[in-house]
């Protein structure tokens, strides 16, 4: 959601989505931070005490979520970081996603994809059209049209991150399960995004 979703937010709408699609990250970074925590500690019957310190400690530790407070912090102070310090920024986030993906894809088995068939299917078809789908038709119902649907729309619809597969490994999930689903929905991210951003123009909604 913070590297493709962003980007195709961007590329469809300008730059000056920008900050409304960076509110709405903030907030869903943490939500499903905790969400996360609470769904993989179940899978392995933490008790109650120890699903709360998992969730602190996911949150205290997340590099997403002290990135926003400190952004927010900045902001707020007005204060501006210097270019030279803002352009190498710019170059690290640039090789984030190629390197994550090369890692991810270094991973893959193509006799576990086929043994995993059904869980990626429904995890792709689940990730790529029902949720966006219906976050896009909730918008719809709530009064959201224009940029501010298409923003909902592409960030929902962005393929699943690459920071769970390193949550799975680190909370004893399957990693090798969420490597693939990393894989499979990002390669078909482009074809989805693409086709909801022209039946909801088709529709006059954006």
């Amino acid at each position: 959601m913070g590297v493709v979703g962003l980007a195709l937010a961007v590329n469809a709408f300008g730059t000056e989505i920008l900050a409304s699609a960076g509110v709405y990250l903030a907030l869903m970074t943490i939500v499903y931070n905790i969400l996360a925590v609470m769904v993989l500690s179940a899978a392995q019957h933490q008790p109650e005490q120890n699903l709360a310190l998992l969730m602190s400690r996911s949150m205290v530790s997340n590099p997403l979520i002290i990135a926003i407070v400190l952004g927010l912090i900045l902001s707020l102070a007005q204060l501006r970081l210097p270019e030279w310090f803002m352009t190498s920024g710019r170059y690290l986030a640039d090789m984030t996603l190629p390197l994550a993906l090369l890692c991810i894809g270094g991973s893959l088995s193509f006799g576990r994809l086929r043994g995993n068939r059904n869980f990626l299917i429904w995890a792709t078809v689940s990730k790529l059209i029902l949720v966006p789908g219906l976050a896009a038709l909730a918008g719809v119902l709530i009064g959201l049209r224009g940029t501010d649907l298409g923003i909902l729309y592409l960030m929902m619809g962005a393929p699943t991150a690459t920071a769970s597969f390193v949550m799975s490994h680190q909370m004893k999930g399957d990693a090798d399960l969420a490597a693939d689903i990393i894989a499979v929905t990002t390669i078909f991210t482009a074809v989805s995004s693409s086709a909801g951003l022209m039946i909801l123009r088709s529709a006059q909604l954006i």
